[in-house]
């Protein structure tokens, strides 16, 4: 029986100036891991999101990335193992 699937947000602070920086860097080496678990089905979708306005009122977060992983079981399975192959 298959589970529901699992959105998990993952929050980032990036300092002030540094957030092109940081864009940058996730689509280069971040997203590039993340794609290849949505290939192996592990995880079934990827949204990112920054604040369109300067000073919405919460100053705790200025870019979140939401993964929805398959189930529970793809979401507690570690993949380094299959990360250190390559």
């Amino acid at each position: 029986m298959a589970g529901k699937p699992i959105e998990v947000a993952y929050y980032y602070r990036i300092k002030w100036g540094h957030h092109e920086e940081f864009i940058e860097l996730f689509k280069k080496n971040h997203y590039p891991v993340l794609k290849a678990q949505i290939e192996t089905g592990r995880i079934l979708e990827i949204r990112t999101y920054a604040p369109k306005f300067h000073g919405d009122g919460r100053s705790d977060w200025n870019f979140l990335s939401v993964l929805v992983f398959r189930d529970w079981e793809a979401l507690a399975t570690s993949t380094d193992k299959e990360i250190a192959k390559r």
